[in-house]
């Protein structure tokens, strides 16, 4: 797949740029949700993208605009989800792959092509991933892993857990995260898997 775009780590690294301003930005507006004991589902305006979340939660949509990021938020966790326009090319590409096996090749590669970008806008912090899964979410082929890396400052210098994953489909990509400390990753793993498997990437209504 070297003739995907460069552009798409581009859109990956300014995205993650975007997510540590408004991490920071909406701290103190996240809510002090513990147990879940509501769902709520998000749908983005244009309908291309929805999601089941905590109700309750802090939701900060930076929508309409490129790249696409929504950042849910509790206490002491947050999601996001990035759709960048840059991803429409690699959409075009996955599509015309011939079989299942190439396709989920290409997913991992883009994927991976995520990771590097993160660790590159983290800099000295570590990321450590386990090996990556394969599965379908909505429908949709997607790649997930379980990370771990040292906070920043933002988070404290907290061990910090998470999932990634990434979806692909006919009409739209997904790169998604989901972080918590790492004291409280037993409690939190069940609602990121619940969020991350809600994740829908539908055609955008036509305007």
């Amino acid at each position: 797949m070297s003739d995907w775009p460069a552009s798409v780590n581009a859109a990956i690294i300014a995205s993650l740029a975007l997510i540590t301003a408004f991490a920071v930005l909406s701290a103190s507006v996240a809510s002090p949700v513990g147990p879940v004991r509501a769902w709520a589902r998000w749908t983005a305006d244009d309908g291309a993208i929805s999601l089941e979340h905590p109700a309750g939660w802090a939701v900060r949509d930076i929508g309409a605009g490129q790249p696409h990021i929504l950042i849910l938020r509790s206490e002491w966790v947050r999601i996001h989800v990035i759709s960048a326009a840059e991803l429409a090319s690699v959409v075009s590409a996955y599509a015309s792959l011939p079989d299942e096996a190439s396709r989920y090749r290409a997913l991992e590669l883009v994927h991976q092509a995520a990771a590097d970008a993160w660790g590159s806008w983290m800099g000295d912090e570590q990321l450590e991933e386990g090996s990556v899964g394969r599965t379908v979410i909505g429908g949709k082929r997607a790649v997930w892993t379980q990370f771990r890396y040292v906070g920043s400052g933002i988070e404290g210098g907290e061990p910090m857990t998470g999932y990634r994953a990434t979806i692909i489909g006919e009409s739209g990509g997904i790169i998604a995260g989901a972080i918590a400390p790492s004291r409280n990753w037993d409690e939190f793993k069940p609602i990121a898997l619940r969020v991350l498997q809600s994740i829908r990437v539908h055609p955008a209504a036509q305007q």
